[in-house]
């Protein structure tokens, strides 16, 4: 696909198809907003970021992504490449978030217990967002 047009029609899928995420991006971000929550709105090729907290990684909801105070570019390109998975995937996506959720917060609990653990990035939807988001 050509990334000239993807560009032109990632705001217009981000809210129509992909809406469901882009819709609950939007309450966090009114969320964050409304309660003083210290946050930093900055943007990410075409992707609007905010950064809030230490040391968690991040998550995007649909073209927002909430990430960790300094975020490496590494960590913005691959919320970026879910942002545009959920271009993709629409009302699907939130199946995928919650995979995804599940998946970090499995990995983060195994870390604290010393367990070993594969690549994070292993599965289907995170190496898809990886490439998508340019890493």
């Amino acid at each position: 696909m050509n990334k000239e047009f993807f560009k032109d029609l990632y705001p217009f899928l981000s809210f129509t198809w992909g809406i469901i995420m882009t819709f609950l991006g939007g309450i966090v971000f009114v969320v964050l907003l409304l309660f003083n929550i210290p946050t930093k709105i900055d943007y990410h090729k075409d992707m609007i970021y905010l950064t809030v907290g230490r040391d968690w990684g991040g998550m995007s909801l649909g073209p927002i992504a909430i990430v960790n105070e300094n975020p490496s570019e590494f960590l913005l390109n691959h919320e970026y490449g879910h942002s545009i998975q959920n271009c993709l995937y629409g009302p699907f996506m939130v199946v995928i978030s919650i995979m995804s959720f599940i998946r970090y917060w499995y990995y983060m609990l195994l870390e604290k217990l010393n367990k070993p653990v594969k690549d994070y990035y292993d599965i289907w939807f995170e190496k898809e967002a990886n490439k998508f988001g340019g890493n």
